[in-house]
């Protein structure tokens, strides 16, 4: 059976612990832990997934800590959008 890949267990554990700021060690710890990948793989991901936007990262002495980024303004701004489009109505033709 095939493992979801690294980013998305990672992105899916940040969802669950919404509210917390957790430091991105604890997290290369839990990874190193719990699958076969370095803790470097790990830091790495959750940068990347801090540069796309999924994360909020702030640094506190010199450590990073992350945080899940609410993205509820994104699925607000999509339903608006499909609403539009969904109302849109072409003008009739005129021969």
């Amino acid at each position: 059976m095939k493992h979801p890949s690294l980013r998305n267990r990672l992105l899916a554990y940040m969802q669950r612990h919404h509210t917390e700021w957790i430091p991105g060690a604890t997290l290369e710890r839990l990874v190193v832990a719990r699958t076969d990948y370095k803790a470097s793989n790990a830091s790495r991901r959750l940068r990347e997934l801090a540069e796309e936007g999924f994360l909020e990262e702030r640094k506190v002495k010199g450590f990073v800590q992350y945080r899940f980024k609410d993205r509820s303004w994104i699925e607000r701004q999509n339903k608006e959008a499909l609403a539009y489009f969904d109302s849109y109505q072409p003008e009739p033709k005129t021969t």
